[in-house]
């Protein structure tokens, strides 16, 4: 329950740690885009209307100048006044803000008053004193008018620059707030990470504990009735002195015992390693098959089978008898149990030995794997579409666990016939050199 809880928190913490990122992404975003609008209203309205009113009264200056002349004949002022249509027409090309054009029609009216004036006086032919007075007032109010909208543009840039200094401002406290945010969740993510973690250890650490002591219990379990068999063996050898094939029978039993006991010992110190093999261990390949071929020929004889096995050299692996034993094992009586009603019943075991793997195959005449199946079969519980025989499907996958685990491999190749029918599954295991006999070496 407190696992559950555990990793519920875990998804939440991360769920949040992404929620904030997004989150600030996204803010982040919508500033810039803030920025952006305050940017371009700046760069691209305010300033450039600024600097081209500016010109205008500019231009407004020059010709007030000229109407000041002792002599004035108008062509100057008409000059200035064209500059002062262009620099008006300019800012006119740029977007008005709210409120802009009631300003502008301001000057437009005065403008339009000069306009009208100087025109009256052109057709007299002569501008006197009191008319530049007058055009010099008409000029007043249009200058006015400009100025008001210098300041008003002036004062729309001053509003950007402001809104981008508070929106840049409250966009770096809250980014600092939600970066802390990511860093707290982040961290909270960890320690929630290693306390599952942590307990997930533990739980192993405790599943370890209690296969240790189930493997223990299963192998006096399965021991303690084969020491009565192993006590009781020997005397009926004794006994049958003069029965030759009652003594071969209590050998090959007496063998039987042997490998078996191997077999448990060599499992259980195995699962007692934490499913690490031995470094160390080594085991000569040729006295291992030689007694599995005498184990397994009379029940592969029951089914009418063949057990055969090319010549062997001995060579050594990497792990302990007992492992190497339910390896091969395995696959023997997986080969004979699956034989089926084939014609030919062959099962044939061979050893190949190059310089650093051993190889082992055991190749079988029987139906073979469907397609597809070469892949799935070496895994726990996994059984054919329509099994006939007993089991739960854990031998090959028994194999796989204890091959892998020594540093070697399985694998399977069916069918081996051109007309079909037949596999050949195999282990290679790391070759080691020849070691004294181990006083666990099962005998022959």
């Amino acid at each position: 329950m407190r696992t559950a809880r555990t990793g519920r928190s875990l998804i939440l913490a991360s769920l949040a740690v992404v929620l904030a990122f997004l989150a600030s992404t996204g803010y982040t975003k919508w500033v810039a885009s803030k920025i952006r609008i305050d940017t371009v209203g700046l760069h691209l309205n305010a300033v450039p209307s600024a600097r081209h009113l500016v010109a205008a009264r500019a231009e407004l200056f020059q010709m007030a100048i000229s109407l000041e002349g002792p002599a004035t004949d108008g062509s100057a002022v008409r000059r200035e006044r064209r500059d002062l249509s262009e620099a008006l027409a300019n800012y006119v090309s740029q977007p008005f803000y709210p409120g802009e054009s009631q300003l502008y029609a301001e000057a437009t009216r005065a403008l339009d008053a000069f306009d009208t004036q100087l025109e009256r006086l052109e057709r007299d032919g002569t501008i006197s004193s009191s008319d530049q007075r007058t055009l010099l007032g008409d000029l007043e109010r249009v200058d006015t008018a400009i100025g008001r909208l210098v300041v008003f543009n002036i004062d729309h840039a001053n509003q950007h620059a402001t809104r981008i200094e508070e929106v840049w401002q409250r966009s770096l406290d809250i980014e600092i707030g939600l970066d802390v945010l990511c860093v707290l969740l982040a961290i909270t993510a960890t320690l929630l990470a290693f306390r599952a973690i942590r307990r997930y250890t533990r739980f192993l650490e405790e599943r370890a504990s209690a296969l240790e002591d189930f493997s223990a219990r299963m192998a006096h379990d399965v021991l303690s009735p084969l020491s009565t068999v192993g006590r009781v063996v020997p005397m009926l050898e004794r006994r049958t002195l003069d029965d030759g094939q009652a003594q071969a029978l209590a050998r090959r039993a007496t063998s039987s015992l042997q490998r078996v006991r191997t077999l448990v010992d060599d499992l259980l110190a195995f699962a007692r390693a934490g499913a690490q093999p031995d470094p160390n261990a080594s085991t000569d390949v040729k006295p291992v098959v030689e007694g599995m071929m005498g184990e397994l020929g009379g029940q592969a004889a029951e089914s009418n089978i063949a057990l055969v096995a090319e010549p062997l050299a001995s060579c050594h692996v990497a792990c302990s008898p007992g492992v190497l034993t339910s390896l091969l094992s395995n696959l023997v009586r997986n080969a004979i149990k699956f034989m089926g009603d084939r014609p030919e019943r062959r099962v044939q075991v061979r050893v190949t030995c190059p310089p650093d793997r051993v190889r082992v195959e055991v190749e079988d005449t029987g139906p073979g794997l469907p397609p597809g199946y070469e892949s799935q079969i070496f895994e726990p519980y996994f059984r054919g579409p329509k099994p006939q025989q007993p089991g739960v499907g854990l031998g090959l996958a028994i194999v796989k666990r204890l091959a892998e685990a020594h540093g070697g491999a399985v694998g399977v190749r069916s069918p081996v016939k051109p007309e079909g029918g037949g596999s050949i599954f195999w282990f290679e295991l790391p070759r080691v050199a020849e070691l004294q006999p181990s006083p666990s070496q099962p005998a022959a």
